[in-house]
């Protein structure tokens, strides 16, 4: 589990060990093994890739993935999956650019950790004005849904689990697999987050 609210993610970014495609493991008898294939980094595909995969370019009309518009997300011809890949066949991950937005370097974001540690702890807060017995009932994530979830924090500091999840989706993927929602399962930061 990876918690991206914890201070450390706004110093640090992404932790290192969800990054490089090998990494070095340190063996309980004091040995170390260099493991190939980091299964925190990556899933590889088989060949072919499953029924239905397509490539997709973002055309930008779509409010919930900002990033790279223009660009093509290969889904279809990638081999494995990829965070903040560069739009081409044989793509490159760009940790530098989803780090430049996760890290807390005092501007305000809605992808920065401070925004996302903000966002989680406006889900536990309603208006003065709402009666005990109707806290959860109205604001519960199945109300508040990802719609109306930005005007909500804005003029009432409310949150919603959605919001801040989605977020973290649209932040971990870039043009790559996590911030589409047909394909975020195949990474394997989806069940870290």
């Amino acid at each position: 589990y990876w918690d991206w609210t914890d201070p450390s993610t706004g110093k640090e970014g992404i932790p290192d060990l969800l990054k490089p495609k090998e990494v070095e493991l340190n063996l309980p008898d004091g040995g170390t093994q260099i493991l190939k294939n980091n299964p925190l980094a990556t899933y590889k595909f088989e060949n072919p890739r499953p029924d239905g995969f397509a490539n997709i370019q973002n055309s930008g009309k779509d409010p919930w993935t900002p990033f790279l518009r223009g660009e093509t997300a290969f889904f279809k011809d990638w081999t494995s999956t990829y965070r903040w890949p560069t739009s081409e066949l044989e793509p490159m991950e760009q940790y530098n650019l989803l780090n430049q937005l996760l890290i807390d370097d005092d501007k305000i974001n809605r992808y920065g950790w401070r925004t996302l540690r903000s966002n989680v702890a406006h889900i536990f807060t309603f208006p003065l004005t709402t009666k005990a017995d109707r806290g959860f009932k109205d604001y519960k994530a199945g109300k508040i849904n990802c719609q109306v979830a930005s005007f909500l924090l804005i003029f009432f500091m409310i949150g919603s689990v959605e919001h801040s999840h989605n977020s973290v989706h649209l932040l971990l993927g870039g043009l790559g697999h996590m911030s589409n929602n047909d394909y975020a399962g195949f990474d394997p930061i989806f069940y870290l987050h």
